[in-house]
């Protein structure tokens, strides 16, 4: 059986550097902003996809942590399995996204 796993792209906005948005790259070098995350995994989910993957593709260039805000309010809003990946440097990180709603890391 076949299973649909959408990944969704973060980077920070170019309009509001303190805010993630959700994006899409062409060769990894042109970046469009399309719009916010959790809206996003709420129509995917709408579409029945069986699992999301939400990428931080700015997490190693500004060495942060993953966000755990987006990841929360995610698992508020859709009830399937999503894995999250970016930033992720130790054990805690590991632990909270865990108990933030992230099933794999």
């Amino acid at each position: 059986m076949k299973r649909i796993i959408p990944k969704l792209l973060l980077k920070n906005s170019t309009f509001d550097p303190n805010q993630m948005v959700l994006v899409n790259t062409s060769k990894f070098d042109k970046v469009i902003e399309i719009g916010e995350p959790v809206s996003q995994a709420k129509i995917y989910q709408s579409q029945l996809v069986d699992e999301l993957i939400f990428l931080d593709l700015d997490a190693r260039k500004f060495s942060r942590t993953p966000n755990f805000k987006i990841i929360r309010d995610a698992s508020e809003e859709i009830f399937m399995p999503f894995c999250v990946g970016g930033g992720v440097n130790s054990v805690q990180d590991f632990s909270l996204l865990l108990n933030n709603g992230a099933d794999k890391v």
